[in-house]
């Protein structure tokens, strides 16, 4: 009798619980992206249990939803490569000191394991990231760029 009762309070239990499914095409505008590119990710990203229907009749359950905001939440960072000369070695071994010339200033560029205390005075490829708010950061690549 036991066993009956409690199971029949976890199948009660599984019962409520409402998924709610939102369309694919909400999702798109809501995060102001295309169909076709929300479907791309959810076929890479989500489980076929999160998904039902075809084409923009597609519905994904809350799981589903909950993984799609956070990989369409990911802040964008745009990413250009200019030559710098490096000027001097920064206190931090990790990192250098390079000159812009567009910018006309100094600014500290973090180097991989393999080029650290090898490059002074030398000229090297540079990624300059800006994310949303404005911010740049400077790395060289690991891997040789020009």
């Amino acid at each position: 009798m036991y066993r009956t009762g409690r199971w029949v309070q976890l199948k009660e239990t599984v019962g409520v619980i409402d998924m709610a499914k939102v369309r694919i095409s909400e999702i798109a505008l809501n995060y102001s992206r295309d169909v076709s590119e929300i479907d791309a990710l959810v076929e890479v990203l989500l489980d076929d249990s999160m998904v039902t229907g075809r084409g923009k009749g597609k519905w994904i359950d809350e799981r589903g939803q909950a993984i799609l905001s956070r990989e369409l939440e990911v802040r964008e960072a745009s990413m250009n490569i200019r030559k710098m000369q490096v000027l001097s070695q920064a206190r931090n071994s990790r990192y250098v000191y390079a000159y812009d010339s567009e910018e006309k200033k100094r600014v500290p560029v973090l180097l991989p394991r393999q080029l650290q205390g090898r490059c002074l005075n030398k000229n090297i490829p540079v990624e300059i990231i800006t994310d949303v708010f404005g911010e740049k950061s400077y790395r060289c690549p690991s891997k040789r760029i020009f």
